[in-house]
C-alpha cells in the first residue's frame, strides 16, 4: 500500500524502475495476446480479418525471442496492434471471463 500510495501522490515511478518493470510489461502483453487468440479457438471464434490468422501465426513465431530478451520488437509491436484491432479478438476478449487472463 505505501507503494500504491507513493505512486498516486507523489512522482509516480523513477525512470529506474520504469526500465525494470519494461520486460515484465512487455513479457505480460505477449502472453495475454497469446492467451486471447488461443482461446478464440476453443470458443469457435473467428477473426474478422482473414489475414489476422497470419499475424497470429507471426505472434506465436516472435513472442519466444522476445520474451527471452525482454523487448517488444517493432514487427511483434505492429502484429499485437493488429490483432488487437481486429474484432473477433474483442469479441473473444469480452468473454475473458471463459478462459484464464490474467489481470
Amino acid at each position: 500500500i505505501v507503494k500504491q500510495m507513493r505512486i498516486i501522490h507523489e512522482d509516480g515511478y523513477s525512470e529506474e524502475e520504469c526500465r525494470q518493470y519494461r520486460a515484465v510489461v512487455y513479457s505480460n502483453t505477449i502472453q495475454s495476446i497469446m492467451a486471447i487468440v488461443k482461446a478464440m479457438g476453443n470458443l469457435q471464434i473467428d477473426f474478422a480479418d482473414p489475414l489476422r490468422a497470419d499475424d497470429a501465426r507471426q505472434l506465436f513465431a516472435l513472442s519466444c525471442t522476445a520474451e527471452e530478451q525482454g523487448m517488444l520488437p517493432e514487427d511483434l509491436s505492429g502484429v499485437i496492434r493488429r490483432l488487437w484491432a481486429d474484432h473477433g479478438v474483442q469479441a473473444c476478449f469480452s468473454r475473458s471471463r471463459e478462459y484464464q487472463l490474467n489481470d
